[in-house]
């Protein structure tokens, strides 16, 4: 585990006699945590993309990295109704160099409606780089296929690697053109197109 970085971790709840206890949702459990530096333990909030059970008295909580933004040793106690104190130990390592730097994105988006005008809903847009491998940073480019759907209003939006050479297809429309990603924040995929009859 890398500071900085989320992390979903196993937490073992179990009774006085050691017995594993089960059933207990976000709102049972009070999650604090103990980081490098800090004078009391800091307090977390939990809810159900947090807190999950597994099975058998184990279950998964997940840390931001906001709250892992130090390294070294952490703990993560968890107290509640119906079982014992819990604690848990991390070791946060600083992350690589490399890990930190991620490459900077555009969000392109953009609108599909029928020859009505109407919103076409759940269209398939995707996207996929021409060259590859290629490098953003320090970050290898694969050949994965970003797919997205239209909305209800029939948008869409993706984020993708500036500078990228990149497919964009849209089969019920006829569309399979190129562009390049600008060097910029958002982007309307009809600007980056070349013109259309």
């Amino acid at each position: 585990m890398y500071q900085g970085f989320p992390l979903t971790t196993v937490v073992r709840l179990s009774d006085t006699f050691n017995a594993n206890v089960t059933g207990k949702i976000f709102s049972d459990v009070t999650v604090q945590f103990w980081k490098p530096g800090a004078l009391a333990y800091q307090l977390k909030v939990v809810d159900v993309n947090t807190w999950s059970e597994l099975s058998d008295g184990l279950y998964l909580l997940t840390m931001t990295g906001a709250e892992l933004s130090e390294w070294g040793e952490y703990v993560i106690k968890i107290t509640g109704v119906g079982f014992i104190t819990s604690l848990t130990h991390l070791n946060v390592a600083m992350a690589p160099v490399g890990l930190n730097a991620k490459p900077s994105l555009c969000i392109v988006s953009g609108n599909i409606a029928t020859l009505g005008g109407n919103p076409d809903r759940d269209m398939f847009v995707g996207f996929r780089p021409v060259n590859f491998p290629s490098r953003a940073g320090v970050s290898l480019i694969t050949s994965s296929y970003i797919e997205t759907r239209t909305d209800a209003m029939g948008n869409f939006s993706v984020n993708l690697v500036r500078g990228e050479t990149v497919v964009v297809e849209i089969p019920k429309a006829g569309v399979k053109l190129q562009f390049v990603v600008p060097d910029q924040e958002t982007a309307l995929l009809l600007n980056l197109l070349p013109p259309m009859i």
